[in-house]
């Protein structure tokens, strides 16, 4: 981290030279002044910011906590699965037996009884549907404020003066319209990120390791 601390401090000086040397090129007098100006106030020049970036795509991939909470999904998603093949079987049973069944007030009655069926297993495949959604939305939710308020406390302990999310993996696909095209370029924020400022490892250790510590350590189940 102190390298990167140093290549990124480095970097602001460099910029910095170059905007001074342009200021006593167009005006020596006032870069003079200023210099004057700064020194009899006893002016400090803040300190760069130290700048890390994450990968957010990489993050929810790699987050131990989003793998565990996943495969609950996956657990309930099953089990709802598993009612509803439960209910399309009775029904295609009892569709068998409406067919076999000769006209008459017994054969009507199996036949209400079966779109009766039929009806309740498409809501319940809907409902089903939606809480399995609402969990998942839920999920990503709790996630993101957890991965928010860890980079705020990885910031603090490292002195990273902000962390960005990185948005260089959005691609424009192929085949959008200009307007598409248009909507993507004006949403980016970042062209290039030096490696030397991924703070993205960083971040999913941190939480992976707070995360076994609450006992969720693989296996621990």
């Amino acid at each position: 981290m102190a390298q990167r601390m140093m290549s990124v401090t480095m970097a602001m000086v460099v910029v910095a030279g170059v905007s001074m040397g342009v200021g006593l090129a167009g005006g020596g007098l006032v870069g003079g002044g200023l210099v004057s100006s700064a020194r009899g106030t006893g002016a400090v020049a803040p300190s760069p910011a130290v700048i890390g970036v994450v990968n957010m795509e990489k993050v929810f991939a790699d987050l131990a906590e989003r793998a565990a909470k996943q495969a609950e999904l996956e657990a309930a998603g099953g089990a709802m699965q598993t009612e509803l093949n439960n209910g399309l079987k009775e029904g295609q049973d009892l569709e068998s037996q409406v067919q076999a069944k000769p006209d008459g007030p017994e054969k009507r009655a199996m036949t209400e009884r079966l779109a009766e069926m039929q009806v309740n297993l498409r809501v319940k495949k809907e409902l089903f549907e939606a809480r399995l959604d609402k969990r998942r939305a839920d999920m990503f939710r709790e996630l993101y404020a957890k991965i928010n308020d860890a980079s705020k406390r990885l910031a603090s302990s490292n002195g990273y003066g902000m962390i960005l999310a990185s948005d260089e993996g959005v691609q424009i696909p192929a085949g959008a319209s200009a307007q598409e095209v248009q909507r993507i370029i004006s949403l980016r924020r970042m062209l290039h990120t030096a490696p030397t400022v991924d703070v993205t490892a960083e971040l999913v250790t941190m939480m992976n390791n707070e995360f076994a510590a609450r006992g969720n350590a693989p296996g621990s189940k």
